[in-house]
């Protein structure tokens, strides 16, 4: 399936436990002309479980650093005792693609990708449930608790930066349900034939 030409990238953005990677993974086995960022973000965390195919690049601190010094990321951002961030020639690159890239992106980077390549070019979504729902997930994933719930803070106001921002994005409920992620996915892929991808 084509996207038109203009929509080449879909992002997603969440606070921990919104259930961002298990959303992606359901709109990829949905959409499967639809596809993780092969750029991936750089990131100098360890991999985590959930991690899907192709959605970071691992690497050192002194690697991290090095790349940053030669001005190679459109867009570098802390989260928690960790650093992510996107190399401008892979955005490039999946603009000239004609494929349909899906992104987890802070709110800042939404608004650093919009810079770049035009709002036009992407539909974004914000991911939400009840906060008990997110912290049980984050508990139930076997994350290091204490390092969780920092996150979890430091993110709470993502949501609001996206309007102060003045970011375009569909919020998604995520709440538990039977079966799990069917009406969040059902409504991500009605927006996306909405915009014609």
């Amino acid at each position: 399936m084509s996207h038109g030409g203009n929509v080449p990238f879909i992002t997603i953005t969440g606070q921990p436990g919104s259930g961002k990677t298990f959303l992606e993974t359901r709109i990829l086995e949905a959409r499967p002309d639809i596809r993780m960022f092969e750029g991936r973000s750089y990131t100098t965390r360890f991999p985590r479980p959930g991690d899907l195919p192709g959605e970071y690049e691992h690497v050192t601190r002194k690697e991290f650093r090095k790349m940053r010094a030669n001005a190679e990321f459109a867009w570098v951002f802390p989260h928690g005792d960790y650093h992510v961030a996107t190399r401008k020639r892979d955005l490039t690159e999946a603009m000239r693609s004609g494929k349909v890239w899906m992104m987890t992106l802070v709110p800042e980077a939404v608004a650093r990708l919009t810079a770049f390549v035009g709002k036009e070019s992407l539909v974004s979504f914000y991911l939400e449930a009840p906060e008990e729902q997110m912290i049980s997930r984050i508990r139930e994933r076997g994350d290091d608790m204490e390092k969780a719930l920092k996150r979890f803070e430091d993110t709470r106001s993502w949501k609001r930066q996206m309007h102060v921002l003045g970011l375009e994005f569909f919020p998604i409920d995520t709440s538990d349900e039977d079966p799990p992620a069917k009406t969040a996915l059902s409504a991500v892929l009605r927006v996306l034939s909405l915009h014609g991808i």
